[in-house]
Parts: structure tokens; C-alpha cells; sequence
């Protein structure tokens, strides 16, 4: 699995799997001015702050800033995505510094040759 940043997040869904606090600003002393329920969205992500505790995420609810800390209390259901698309990168990169024959050739050259194999195999183990 790829390494996921925060900047990643951000413009994404944030959701609430168990009861999460929101509170008015990351340092203290700040208080709680938002409770999440299990479930419930808290919003898109509009920026984060990393701070000695931890990544904090910085979400509007009108036109006031809602500051969650990061947790495993918490859903981006487009993690699957925002995984694939880093993957998609990576793939495009790897294949723009190797060149297109030399990455073809790493990627299914193992596969030709078990197939290879296996061509030449069966058919000896069925004459026995």
C-alpha cells in the first residue's frame, strides 16, 4: 500500500465511524464545538495542520472552521480511489524513467516465461 499524505485528503469526504470531538482551534486551550456521531458527515476537508499531537483536519461548517484530530475514529470512503490514482502515478512514472519496452518487458516478461514453462511442462507429464 502507498504511503498516503495529507495533502491527499484534502477536497475529500470526512466521516465519523465513532463519536468524534470538533473543536474551534488545534492548540490549546481550545474547546469542543461540534460532536460527530458514528457515521455522520463531518465534511470536506479543506486543510490540515500538523502539530506535535498529530495531524489535525480543518473542515467549514458555514463560515466556521471545524478542527478534528486525526484518528481511527474517522472515514474517507475515496481512499480506494485516492489509492488507485497514486498507484496510476507511480506506474507512469516508473514507466517514463525505464522506457516503454524495458518496463513492458519487466512487468510480463515473469508471466511469458511461466507460461512458457508450463507449455513445455503439461504436456511431458501428460505422456507419463
Amino acid at each position: 500500500m502507498p504511503n498516503i499524505t495529507a495533502d491527499k485528503i484534502i477536497g475529500h469526504k470526512l466521516y465519523a465511524e465513532r463519536t468524534v470531538n470538533g473543536y474551534n482551534l488545534p492548540d490549546a486551550p481550545n474547546r469542543i464545538i461540534k460532536t460527530y456521531k458514528p457515521g455522520q458527515l463531518i465534511g470536506n476537508v479543506y486543510s490540515y495542520l500538523e502539530k506535535p499531537d498529530g495531524v489535525y483536519w480543518m473542515v467549514y461548517e458555514g463560515n466556521t472552521p471545524i478542527y478534528i484530530k486525526h484518528s481511527g475514529d474517522l472515514k474517507v470512503p475515496d481512499l480506494p480511489d485516492i489509492i488507485a490514482e497514486i498507484n496510476r502515478k507511480a506506474e507512469e512514472l516508473k514507466k517514463e524513467q525505464k522506457g516503454v519496452v524495458p518496463y513492458y518487458i519487466e512487468k510480463y516478461l515473469p508471466w511469458i516465461i511461466g507460461a512458457i514453462a508450463l507449455g513445455i511442462i503439461i504436456p511431458t507429464l501428460r505422456k507419463k
